[in-house]
């Protein structure tokens, strides 16, 4: 084929899945579950504040869980929060997530290039759309994307021929990617790249060890609220992380997880289904080069020390606050990379191998298709051009117009009172510009995560797996109803599942000490002397019919 043609195609394919944000702007669908249940709208709220740069101990975002230091939040001068303050929040993303696919796009290209010079001059934009297609989540910025320029620059410095962009590439990092989902990856790379670097020669390589600082310095200056935090004496929830109440973890389960995560890569980093490229490997290992051999080896331990670290961190770092907290698991990035160069690698050493080269041609379009509609925002954006939707779109989901009337049904100003949610996501509310005592967060006050759980106490005496699940994690510091449960689905009840609660037991003088006034539900509630019904909403555009409650005085 014309290679003019080839190119064409894949910018075809790389623009796709991006038709649906030009066509229908914010009647599309974005991704909620990290997203506009959490870390996009986290942006949007420190954009609405003006703390956004910041980072005194004084900082305070008092609109979130009754007040939460400012730190605890992205910091200012990262790449996701350029694009929500220069865009606002739907547009910042959508343009956040071209660029970031666009950077994965030209990287995967120039990677395949690189490395096989040779090849057929399909496959390396063949690969390229298929690593822009992974459902990475934007919020974690080049933490996956960027990783193709990120391993083309370690191999030029471990062939010593590193260029002087090199340490700049690595200083630049830091500020465009995620702290939790690339510090210790990056960490144990560069210790093993410099360990290797002083058993080969005791020569020192100016440019090796200056992008080793040049990253180090990044991510100390990209992630400094972060670390501010960490010294300041903040006492957050996560003290009281328990990821391990009933005894060691059982095998078992850590065996089903290496499974899923060899055959399904990893949710947070981007699902890529494997076992294509599992079958070409097997096909191919004869005749694949050492380098290639290596790489299956490096993931290979990646999974098992992934798979197997809560035995680790159980038997040596479960009372070590800060490790329990941060958690060392956090190589998973590296997965879908890895997983489309061994895909490239095996499809190329089987090459002149008819019958294999026909398995490979099938193997990649397969690929294709899986990925593209592996990624949920594609998906439920088809099922939307094909009137099958059943998710919300972006307007519907965050509700806009329904939050106004009742903010201006209510009448006082927006700091006067505090809300909490019940069967919809806090972040809708904080969104719209509401004073929430809950919401989704990575770090928030101990002392909160008491106040609410004194809330609901009843409820979670009712439910175990709730009592669990906000007790020994509490990131989602949400109200929850035992009937409900405290699963993805129990705080999505959209206005077609016309939900309602028989029986709901809220403490009011913990609600009062919490400072609430208001409950924002998505379901009825049963009568109580604890609040009372002042009226429901409804709305063309949203998913929701939100019941407002006002809590009673004592």
């Amino acid at each position: 084929m014309n290679q003019g043609y080839i190119r064409i195609a894949a910018f075809c394919g790389f623009f796709l899945p991006y038709l649906p944000f030009l066509l229908w702007q914010q009647d599309a669908y974005i991704r909620l579950h990290d997203t506009l249940e959490g870390e996009l709208v986290w942006l949007e709220v420190l954009r609405q504040s003006g703390l956004a740069f910041d980072y005194s101990a004084q900082a305070t975002l008092p609109n979130i869980l009754g007040g939460i230091p400012r730190n605890t939040y992205p910091p200012g001068h990262s790449l996701a929060y350029f694009f929500i303050h220069l865009f606002g929040m739907f547009h910042g993303y959508v343009l956040l997530s071209f660029c970031l696919s666009l950077i994965g796009f030209v990287g995967m290209h120039n990677w395949v290039k690189q490395t096989y010079p040779n090849a057929a001059p399909g496959l390396p934009w063949a690969a390229a759309v298929l690593f822009s297609w992974i459902p990475f989540f934007p919020t974690f910025g080049t933490a996956v994307m960027g990783l193709p320029w990120l391993w083309l620059s370690f191999r030029r410095l471990h062939r010593n021929q590193a260029k002087p962009l090199d340490p700049a590439i690595w200083f630049v990092f830091p500020f465009t990617a995620s702290f939790i989902w690339t510090a210790i990856l990056f960490a144990l790379a560069w210790g093993f790249l410099l360990l290797f670097q002083v058993k080969k020669s005791f020569q020192f390589s100016a440019l090796i060890w200056g992008s080793a600082l040049a990253w180090a310095l990044g991510l100390l200056c990209a992630h400094y609220p972060s670390f501010a935090l960490m010294f300041s004496g903040f006492e957050s929830h996560r003290q009281e992380y328990l990821p391990y109440p009933d005894g060691p973890p059982e095998p078992l389960g850590q065996l089903q997880s290496l499974v899923q995560m060899a055959l399904f890569s990893h949710y947070h980093v981007g699902t890529l289904v494997t076992l294509p490229i599992l079958l070409l490997l097997f096909l191919a290992w004869p005749n694949l080069p050492k380098r290639s051999k290596y790489t299956a080896f490096v993931l290979f331990l990646v999974l098992i020390f992934q798979a197997f670290y809560p035995s680790l961190e159980f038997l040596l770092f479960q009372h070590i606050d800060v490790i329990r907290s941060l958690r060392l698991d956090r190589l998973s990035p590296v997965f879908p990379f890895l997983w489309i160069v061994l895909l490239v690698d095996s499809s190329l050493a089987i090459w002149n191998q008819i019958p294999h080269r026909r398995l490979a041609f099938m193997v990649w379009a397969g690929m294709l298709i899986v990925t593209g509609l592996g990624n949920d925002q594609n998906l439920q954006n088809l099922r939307k051009a094909i009137g099958k939707d059943i998710m919300p779109s972006y307007r519907n989901y965050l509700a806009a117009d329904q939050m106004k009337k009742i903010q201006w049904f209510i009448g006082k100003p927006l700091p006067a009172y505090r809300v909490a949610s019940l069967g919809l996501s806090p972040s809708i509310a904080q969104f719209n510009g509401f004073y929430t005592v809950d919401g989704l967060q990575s770090q928030y006050p101990l002392q909160q995560k008491h106040r609410l759980g004194n809330i609901m106490k009843a409820e979670l005496l009712k439910s175990e797996n709730c009592r669990r699940y906000f007790q020994n994690w509490g990131n989602r510091a949400y109200l929850f109803s035992a009937e409900l449960g405290c699963s993805f689905q129990a705080i999505h009840q959209g206005k077609a599942k016309r939900g309602q609660i028989q029986n709901l037991e809220l403490n009011p003088k913990a609600m009062h000490e919490a400072g609430l006034n208001y409950l924002l539900s998505a379901v009825i509630l049963p009568p109580s002397n604890a609040y009372r019904l002042l009226r429901s909403f409804h709305n063309g555009d949203s998913w929701w019919t939100i019941h407002l409650y006002e809590i009673q005085p004592l």
